[in-house]
C-alpha cells in the first residue's frame, strides 16, 4: 500500500500488507502475519522492507522453544530489485 509519494526523489513509502510467511530453521517452524513497511526507490527498483516493531506477530511455532513464542513481534528487512524485463517499473503519484 502505497502511502507517500516524493516526486523530487522518486521515493514511495508504504508496506506490504496481508503478510503470512512460513519460516523454517532447522527443526523450527513459525508462521509469521501482519504488514511490513519499506520503500520503494523509482530510479533504482529497489524496494527496501524495513519492518517496525510490533507490525508482525508469530501466530503460530513449533520446535521452536523459547527461541521463537506465539505473540513474539519480530522484525523483517531486506532489499528486493525489480525489473519488467529490461524495464524499472515506475510508481508515480500525489501526496494527499
Amino acid at each position: 500500500m502505497a502511502q507517500d509519494y516524493t516526486a523530487a526523489t522518486g521515493v514511495t513509502k508504504g508496506y506490504i500488507g496481508n503478510v503470512d510467511a512460513k519460516v523454517t530453521v532447522g527443526a523450527c517452524v513459525f508462521r509469521v502475519t501482519g504488514k511490513a513497511s519499506g520503500t520503494y526507490t523509482n530510479s533504482t527498483g529497489a524496494l527496501a522492507v524495513n519492518s517496525l516493531a510490533g507490525e508482525l506477530t508469530v501466530v503460530s511455532a513449533t520446535n521452536c522453544g523459547s527461541a521463537v513464542p506465539v505473540g513474539a513481534k519480530p522484525t523483517f528487512k531486506g532489499t528486493y530489485l525489480f525489473k519488467a524485463g529490461s524495464v524499472i517499473p515506475k510508481i508515480v503519484g500525489s501526496n494527499p
